[in-house]
């Protein structure tokens, strides 16, 4: 019989067993392993990463959940493994990603900060 568990606490429940950060498949996957819910649905792993990133945006510092790296989530204010380099790889990586964004609509303006899809020159 499927526990009336909803899809946050199934995720809080895997991750408390665990005692370690995990990828949002491996959560998606033992929540069915451990039977806290056996209606399979046609996208588990992205249900789960929904539900997580649903969580930051509604609940914000006080979701239970962190983001470790990429697509890896952890119980907030459980010691995982490296929090601290993850997370300064985390920042790293994310301004990475900030610094393409900005060159890749960099080069449609120009040096003197033309106008967009014209590239001006000078001598």
């Amino acid at each position: 019989m499927e526990t009336e568990l909803g899809w946050e606490d199934r995720i809080i429940a895997v991750l408390t067993a665990a005692g370690a950060r995990c990828n949002y498949v491996e959560i998606a996957e033992q929540i069915f392993e451990r039977g806290l819910r056996t209606e399979q649905t046609a996208t588990p792993a992205a249900t789960v990463a929904g539900m997580i990133a649903q969580s930051f945006k509604n609940e914000g510092e006080h979701s239970p959940f962190i983001r470790v790296s990429r697509g890896i989530y952890a119980l907030r204010g459980v010691q995982t493994q490296a929090p601290a380099i993850a997370q300064e790889e985390l920042a790293q990586t994310e301004s990475s990603e900030v610094t393409g964004l900005v060159n890749a609509f960099g080069m449609f303006l120009g040096p003197s900060q033309g106008e967009l899809g014209r590239r001006t020159t000078h001598p």
